[in-house]
């Protein structure tokens, strides 16, 4: 009876020391799972002012995605995001899905993509979803914020990801000028002689069509470049003026540079 105790003991205590290793094995091989990486991305595009263009979300995907939910935000200078849902295409990797999109804060705007057969998203890259915006005014790089992200499997569980941020490039002229000028005190019928310095601070060419004054009071010297001229980026040039005061009291002129 004692003998048989024993043995009996030793069972229940293998027992026990393999449901402890049972259970650390898979402390240790669940992470693996989890941790696969899926990266969400805008991809970069150059364009130039005032234009619609179309915003390419991008998903390199390891595990077997459902669903996409993530906001996504840029600087309002450089791209003006839309607010209805119809600016949202969808592509061949998702014909299946539907989106959603809601204006969630300041030019941000969160977008869901699903399927209610919980079908995954066809193939592991490549554009998912685009986004018909406008570009700005303002020449530059504009980066992409992608935040609360959350990609989900067929049974709802969360997968890990990660955010790779795209830049929006746009292309233009901008035309700088240290406008407007005070004279001060000028003696009547006394010619005075200055210059407005225009300048490109854009990252595209600059070409300046016409010059004009709204008085005869204002000429434009002679020495001005022929028109059209090109300000190349960066760059500027002076504008030299003459103004001859023929009345007494406060006098406005403006001088118009298009370009």
């Amino acid at each position: 009876m004692r003998l048989s105790k024993v043995f009996s003991g030793l069972f229940f205590l293998k027992k026990y020391i393999f449901k402890i290793l049972l259970i650390i094995f898979c402390a240790f091989t669940y992470p693996v799972f989890v941790n696969a990486q899926n990266t969400l991305s805008v991809k970069t595009l150059t364009t130039s002012s005032n234009k619609s263009i179309s915003i390419e979300i991008q998903l390199n995907n390891k595990d077997s995605i459902t669903a996409v939910q993530f906001d996504l935000n840029f600087n309002s200078n450089g791209v003006i995001l839309p607010s209805v849902v119809d600016s949202l295409i969808k592509t061949n990797r998702t014909t299946d899905h539907s989106p959603q999109l809601s204006v969630v804060g300041n030019n941000t705007i969160r977008v869901i993509l699903f399927n209610l057969s919980n079908k995954n998203i066809r193939d592991t890259s490549g554009t998912i979803l685009i986004v018909k915006s406008l570009s700005g005014s303002l020449p530059g790089v504009y980066n992409s914020l992608i935040t609360n992200v959350t990609l989900a499997n067929a049974s709802g569980q969360s997968l890990s990801s990660s955010v790779t941020s795209g830049g929006i490039t746009i292309q233009s002229p901008k035309i700088s000028v240290n406008s407007p000028i005070n004279l001060g005190r000028i003696p009547l019928l006394k010619n005075y002689s200055s210059n407005i310095y225009v300048q490109n601070i854009g990252n595209q060419n600059l070409i300046i069509k016409g010059v004009a004054s709204s008085s005869n009071r204002l000429t434009i010297n002679s020495s001005f470049p022929t028109l059209p001229y090109t300000l190349s980026s960066n760059s500027g040039v002076n504008v030299n003026y003459s103004l001859l005061p023929n009345s007494k009291g406060v006098q406005t002129d403006t001088l118009t540079i298009s370009s």
